[in-house]
């Protein structure tokens, strides 16, 4: 006796009950940061806020569904998050981080949800 899954467009899946069902593992943004921090860019001046706060406060944005400016000042000013985040971007650190995460199984990131798509708009 099977349980069925219901796929995409209709194509249907058994999975017997005695067989385990794999999920992808939940990492810690700090475990995440460990895996791509020689994918993200060096500063060369003055640092407002580090690369690994950065990060942390991409989570409490996607997990609390904030804006930006609503990001506490303990993970940070808005503002350079949001200018850090928008930079990486544009620049394609953010698809090559995605791309060495798929490559390690990772599929859920911590900017999950968030635009990555910006012009040179005004987007604040």
């Amino acid at each position: 006796m099977g349980i069925s899954l219901k796929k995409a467009k209709g194509y249907g899946s058994t999975v017997n009950s005695k067989q385990k069902l794999t999920a992808e593992p939940k990492l810690t943004v700090e475990q995440i940061y460990d895996r791509i921090k020689h994918l993200l860019p060096t500063r060369q001046r003055r640092i407002g806020i580090d690369n690994l706060s950065v990060l942390r406060a991409l989570q409490y944005i996607k997990e609390h569904k904030c804006s930006w400016r609503k990001v506490p000042k303990t993970l940070g000013k808005g503002r350079t998050i949001h200018q850090r985040f928008r930079r990486w971007c544009i620049d394609g650190h953010i698809e090559a981080i995605e791309n060495e995460l798929r490559d390690q199984g990772i599929t859920c990131f911590p900017w999950s949800g968030l635009p990555t798509k910006f012009t040179d708009g005004h987007q604040w």
